[in-house]
């Protein structure tokens, strides 16, 4: 057992605060969020306002992203990740204050806006930091470790929001969640580790940097079309799913609940997969058979009879979809150099979230085209095809070893990791 625990991501000092800091915050974004589209629902925003909080969360990571990969390369990773974390508990503070006051609901909105925005610096901020804490061959394990914390806590999200808005309204939605925030920038300021700063490169920076790398590196490249295409499909099938959860297969609402939450729990189980998987030529493999995965399973829940089948399938993309997404980050900031990883992992977080908008307007228009089975179905048959092109690309080439180094990122003098005693 000692030796599980020593040979553990969570033994190292920094994973710990990394890690936690990370699920934090996704546990706080999600109260907000959540928080805010109960409000609009109380206050008859109907449709058109419950789209406007969704596109409001996602287009400031969307296009600040890749603004920020610059600002990440350069400064300190202490400095942004603690900055970015005080920025968004000082908002949400100020919103709670505001909405105990009983201010508009534009101003709710604006809150949200300017909380992204500080997303839009912390994500790209601690994806970057990440590789430099451990040796590469333990990069894909804390990785599956650090998205499990996530999507634990994640899914803790919805409750405590409305937990807290039960009890007592937004404005103790918004507390809770800058109390969080505070926390984040805490274990943010604790961190030893850190990159940019006094040891940021002396070339110039772009902020096209990212794309530019993206389009230079074919297994990168290659990995981000086909991540972006089955963001696409995943989102497509979330704004369709309770269609078909409650109108084709007439279940109930705890159906849907549950149909939600096994897809979840597959998340968990699939990155802790990929987690044993290591790095290079498996790591590469791992992702198509993922794909293969989630396309399957997309078919599978589309032709679904029961609820109860479609719950298998949709645990199925959970476990595909955890492997994919650990085995392409892992890939990708392993290929990364490490004095551009801030830029190009901004980039792709950009190109991702601006996929999810795009899915969910697809979703949406398509919906009122074609029914929820046959748009379930053509997600996958539409993965199927882009999983034959990733293992084409992908499968036999022979330059799949990692090429940028991980390693220890700069500490203070004696300040090495520390493992757990």
């Amino acid at each position: 057992m000692k030796r599980l625990l020593h040979d553990s991501p969570w033994a190292i000092r920094d994973v710990r605060l990394a890690g936690s800091a990370q699920a934090v915050t996704f546990l706080a974004g999600e109260v907000v969020v959540v928080a805010l589209l109960l409000h609009a629902y109380a206050a008859g925003w109907g449709s058109r306002g419950t789209a406007l909080l969704l596109v409001t969360a996602a287009l400031p990571v969307a296009v600040g992203s890749v603004l920020a990969g610059p600002l990440v390369d350069r400064f300190s990773s202490r400095l942004l990740a603690t900055g970015a974390a005080a920025w968004q508990a000082l908002v949400c503070a100020a919103a709670a204050a505001a909405a105990a006051s009983g201010a508009p609901g534009w101003l709710l909105v604006a809150a949200l806006l300017l909380v992204q925005v500080g997303q839009a610096v912390a994500g790209p901020t601690w994806a970057a930091l990440l590789p430099e804490l451990v040796a590469r061959e333990q990069l894909a394990r804390t990785v599956g470790a650090v998205h499990s914390l996530v999507m634990l806590l994640g899914m803790a999200g919805p409750l405590a929001a409305g937990g807290a808005v039960a009890v007592g309204g937004v404005p103790a939605a918004l507390g809770a969640a800058a109390v969080g925030y505070s926390a984040v920038a805490v274990f943010a300021a604790l961190t030893r580790a850190t990159r940019g700063g006094a040891g940021a490169p002396a070339e110039p920076v772009h902020v096209l940097d990212g794309l530019r790398f993206v389009r230079g590196e074919p297994v990168v490249r290659t990995f981000v079309v086909g991540f972006v295409a089955f963001v696409l499909a995943v989102e497509v099938v979330g704004v369709v799913l309770v269609l078909l959860v409650r109108g084709e297969l007439g279940g109930s609402e705890l159906d849907y609940g549950v149909v939600g939450s096994v897809m979840a729990v597959g998340l968990v189980v699939g990155t802790l997969l990929a987690g044993g998987l290591g790095a290079g030529r498996r790591l590469v493999r791992a992702a198509v058979v993922g794909a293969l995965g989630m396309s399957l399973a997309l078919v599978a829940g589309g032709l679904a009879p029961t609820v109860l089948l479609l719950g298998a399938a949709m645990l199925l993309l959970g476990v595909a979809n955890g492997l994919v997404n650990v085995s392409a980050q892992t890939t990708m900031a392993l290929r990364v150099p490490a004095e551009r990883r801030g830029r190009v992992l901004g980039s792709v977080s950009g190109a991702l979230r601006t996929a999810s908008v795009l899915g969910l307007v697809a979703g949406g228009a398509l919906g009122t085209v074609l029914g929820p089975r046959e748009l379930v179905v053509g997600a996958g048959v539409g993965g199927l095809l882009v999983t034959a092109w990733l293992w084409r690309a992908l499968w036999w080439r022979s330059d799949l070893e990692p090429t940028a180094p991980t390693g220890p990122a700069t500490r203070p003098a004696g300040a090495e990791a520390e493992l757990a005693a």
